[in-house]
């Protein structure tokens, strides 16, 4: 029964750990980060970020933290329902439309972390989420799956390079090719 039960518990991890490696490595890396990226860059996030940091009152942190994080889960769920009932293309612009209020939540937090932490809930409910994550993190199974990631990104830009190199080669053929025969299709 304990051997059973051990067996249930790394099933368990397995699987929370690779759900969470699926939306870190693919839709964050692949589709969420670049859109964070040109989104944090713009100067008035800046200065949105520099005012929560610096002069905004915590409640008012809390607050925007609480809406954004609250309007981009509600977001989330909503595309994962319209994604079950078959509903593809409106799932993922549903998803994508978050990003900008995840970005939002997750500006706020880091920057207002300090704000935030002022609030006991806030720290009751934020600590163990860390921890788990921080867990899950730790874990021989996270670890491998990230070392197997790589290797996978790896010979994909390999696939990638060699594609790349493949097609130039064929552009260059059919261009001297058309170059030494262009006079003759149209010769009379």
């Amino acid at each position: 029964m304990k051997y059973i039960l051990t067996k249930l518990k790394h099933l368990l991890l397995a699987i929370i750990v690779y759900t969470y490696i699926l939306f870190e490595t693919i839709i964050w890396d692949l589709i969420a980060e670049p859109i964070y990226t040109k989104i944090k860059s713009l100067n008035y996030i800046k200065n949105f970020m520099l005012w929560i940091e610096f002069k905004a009152n915590e409640y008012i942190v809390l607050f925007i933290f609480i809406f954004s994080f609250a309007l981009a889960e509600g977001m989330g769920l909503y595309s994962v329902k319209l994604m079950g009932e078959g509903k593809v293309s409106l799932s993922v612009l549903i998803y994508l439309s978050k990003i900008p209020f995840a970005v939002l939540s997750f500006g706020v937090l880091n920057k207002g972390k300090e704000k935030l932490n002022s609030f006991y809930v806030f720290n009751v409910i934020y600590t163990p989420i860390i921890k788990i994550i921080d867990f899950l993190k730790s874990t021989y199974i996270y670890k491998k799956a990230l070392l197997k990631i790589k290797e996978i990104k790896e010979k994909l830009v390999k696939i990638k390079e060699n594609l790349g190199e493949k097609r130039n080669k064929l552009k260059s053929l059919i261009k001297t090719l058309y170059m030494k025969n262009k006079g003759k299709f149209y010769e009379k």
